[in-house]
C-alpha cells in the first residue's frame, strides 16, 4: 500500500501545471457527477421533496378462517392444492 502511495506521488510530481491543473477538473467534474446522482436517485412522493409517510394499518376487526387443502383446478386439468385465509365475518364477503 504504501509503495503504491509513493509510484502515485512519483507520477503527479513529473506532471505540467496544465496537466494537473486538467486533473483537478476532471476529479471535480467527476464528484459533482456522484454527487448529482446520489441526490436525484433519492425516490420522491408526488412531486414533493419530502417523504411519504408510512402507512400503519389498524388491527383487523374481524376473524380469520383458514381452509386447507382446497382443490384449485388450472387450465390443462392439473389440479393444484392451496390454503385460503378470508374473514369470518360475512359482512366483509365480496369487498
Amino acid at each position: 500500500m504504501l509503495s503504491a502511495n509513493k509510484d502515485v506521488l512519483s507520477r503527479l510530481r513529473g506532471i505540467t501545471d496544465a496537466e494537473m491543473c486538467l486533473l483537478v477538473i476532471a476529479v471535480a467534474i467527476g464528484l459533482a457527477v456522484i454527487l448529482a446522482s446520489a441526490t436525484a436517485a433519492e425516490p420522491t412522493h408526488a412531486g414533493s421533496s419530502s417523504p411519504p409517510e408510512v402507512w400503519n394499518p389498524e388491527p383487523a376487526t374481524y376473524g380469520i378462517v383458514k381452509e386447507t387443502n382446497v382443490p384449485v383446478t388450472m387450465s390443462d386439468g392439473t389440479v393444484l392444492r392451496a390454503d385460503v385465509y378470508r374473514p369470518s365475518d360475512r359482512a366483509w364477503m365480496g369487498r
